[in-house]
């Protein structure tokens, strides 16, 4: 639903009627001109405006019969409230944020109604985001798609145990990406071989990262009691459809006497210690 939005060129006027805060159609002597192929698939945004009260409300008109003086609308949308309307009240077709570029706090704020071509900006990323037919995409193509940072130290046992995880919308089977994994770690306790192992997992699309999904990458973490340099683990993937995936870090230590310690940050004096333990995933372009 509301996949196509058909802004009008230069398209304003007046109320004819009042507008109740319930009603579902306005009536104008400007709304003849407008197009009778309107669903809740393909819409106009009006904005119905209060300039003296600096009030208005964003409308998506969704039906109109050729000819007609009454549209069919949606009431309060892009974040706006309905309300009462008095007659001659002011609509333009105008832009608004999402004729431009969006801003959305993160990948939960996305808006769930978007139309194609709808541009934002992720602001804790700071990516620009596209949707198409596939979902959100980067608009350059290219780049990090989400990253996060541990401040924390982690003690793993023999346990398979979870650590970082990262959710991503709109992965696309078309695609290749990189899953990257960077930290420090030493060993308590028996620190001889078994060596521990460290590990990225992939999630089925729309489900919650286990230990139990599917292995992506894995790789030997040599239990030592000195702080390791900086490991690294990073594989290209991709993923079977397109859809929401989420990733997952784990690591085990490799015998029940050993504790393999996960470091929040590099070693004393390290001007870059903070991005020491991150774990981020790129978008690499088409297959």
């Amino acid at each position: 639903m509301y996949e196509i939005r058909v802004p009008m060129n230069y398209a304003f006027g007046q109320l004819t009627n009042a507008g109740a805060i319930s009603d579902t159609t306005l009536t104008s002597t400007d709304f003849a001109g407008f197009p009778s192929n309107l669903s809740t698939t393909v819409y106009i945004p009006l904005t119905l405006q209060d300039p003296a009260n600096k009030a208005f409300e964003i409308v998506w008109a969704t039906a109109h019969a050729a000819g007609s003086s009454t549209l069919t609308i949606i009431r309060g949308r892009e974040g706006t409230a309905a309300r009462a309307w008095p007659a001659s009240t002011l609509w333009a077709c105008a832009p608004t944020l999402r004729d431009a570029v969006l801003p959305v706090v993160n990948s939960a704020a996305l808006p769930a109604d978007p139309h194609i071509g709808l541009r934002v900006l992720q602001q804790d990323t700071q990516q620009m985001l596209e949707w198409s037919a596939g979902g959100w995409a980067l608009e350059l193509g290219k780049g990090i798609l989400n990253i996060t940072k541990r401040n924390v130290a982690d003690a793993i046992g023999a346990a398979t145990t979870l650590m970082e995880t990262l959710a991503l919308s709109g992965l696309k089977a078309s695609r290749w990406y990189k899953a990257v994994w960077t930290f420090n770690a030493n060993a308590s306790g028996t620190v001889n071989p078994p060596n521990g192992t460290a590990s990225i997992h992939l999630s089925a699309v729309g489900a919650a990262v286990s230990t139990a999904d599917a292995v992506i990458r894995t790789a030997g973490v040599i239990n030592q009691s000195t702080t390791s340099p900086g490991l690294l683990l990073e594989m290209p993937f991709t993923v079977p459809s397109d859809g929401t995936y989420q990733l997952g870090c784990s690591a085990a230590s490799g015998g029940s006497s050993t504790t393999l310690n996960f470091l929040a940050s590099g070693a004393a004096g390290d001007t870059n210690a903070a991005n020491r333990r991150a774990f981020w995933v790129e978008d690499m372009g088409l297959k």
